[in-house]
Parts: C-alpha cells; sequence; structure tokens
C-alpha cells in the first residue's frame, strides 16, 4: 500500500506541475513575457525563449513541451538556412476582444524575409492566461 500511494503521489506532483499555469496579473505581465521571449528568439536561444514561456504554457507533460521545443529548433534552423540568419524584431499589433482576448503580433526580421508571430492571451475572470503562440509567413494579414 506504501508503494501505490508513493508511485500516486509521485506521480501527482509531477503531472500537477506540469499543468499548473502561471497567470499575468495584468497587460504590462504578457506584453514582457512576449518581448523577453522574441529576444530570444532573435538572438537564435530558442531553449531560452522556451523557459521564459514554459510557467505559463499549459501542456499536459513536460515531453509534450520538449517536443515543440525540439520541432520549433529544426524548423527555424531550416528557415535560416533558407532566408539567412535573424535581425531584430518588432511588435506590429496589439489587439483586443473585449476584456477577454488580447493578441499581440511580431515580425521576426532576417536577412531576406520575415515570420509573424501571434501571441494570444485569455482572461476568463480577473488574470491573464497565455493562451497560444503561433508562427508563419502569413504578412498579408498585417495590412487588413
Amino acid at each position: 500500500m506504501k508503494k501505490v500511494l508513493f508511485v500516486f503521489l509521485f506521480l501527482l506532483f509531477f503531472t500537477t506541475g506540469s499543468w499548473a499555469q502561471q497567470t499575468f496579473e495584468n497587460k504590462d505581465g504578457t506584453r514582457e513575457v512576449s518581448d523577453k521571449f522574441m529576444r530570444a528568439i532573435v538572438a537564435l536561444d530558442v531553449q531560452g525563449a522556451f523557459k521564459i514561456l514554459q510557467p505559463y504554457f499549459r501542456t499536459s507533460s513536460e515531453e509534450e513541451y520538449a517536443k515543440l521545443q525540439i520541432q520549433t529548433i529544426n524548423q527555424l534552423d531550416k528557415y535560416a538556412e533558407r532566408f539567412g540568419f535573424p535581425i531584430g524584431s518588432q511588435m506590429v499589433k496589439e489587439e483586443q476582444a473585449e476584456d477577454l482576448l488580447l493578441q499581440y503580433t511580431y515580425i521576426e526580421k532576417y536577412e531576406a524575409n520575415v515570420l509573424r508571430w501571434l501571441f494570444v492571451f485569455y482572461k476568463p475572470k480577473d488574470k491573464w492566461l497565455f493562451k497560444s503562440l503561433s508562427w508563419d509567413e502569413k504578412i498579408q494579414p498585417l495590412f487588413d
């Protein structure tokens, strides 16, 4: 019985940790973390960027988060081979739907192209939660 309880407590501790999602008291905190993440991405420190975001990212496991990080590293490496290295980033758009959703759009500048990064936050009650992160080459929506 003690062994079963130990295993249960072990699993509860580690799985709860991966589901424990930190929140933001205000919009300033969401912007600060997004800015820090992008500075790390431009510096080619994808692992550092993901460490910045990890406390706010809701995932089912550490393995899932590590896979996302590795996929991002691989894709950005291929992108840099094709379009050169990053030369900077800039937040170009902030959109808010009432006091519920917030989206920051950043452009990561490369020597021969750009990537669009989208950070989405959700406010179910009184604090902001990190909702999603995506990136692509779609720049046309910036002109709509």
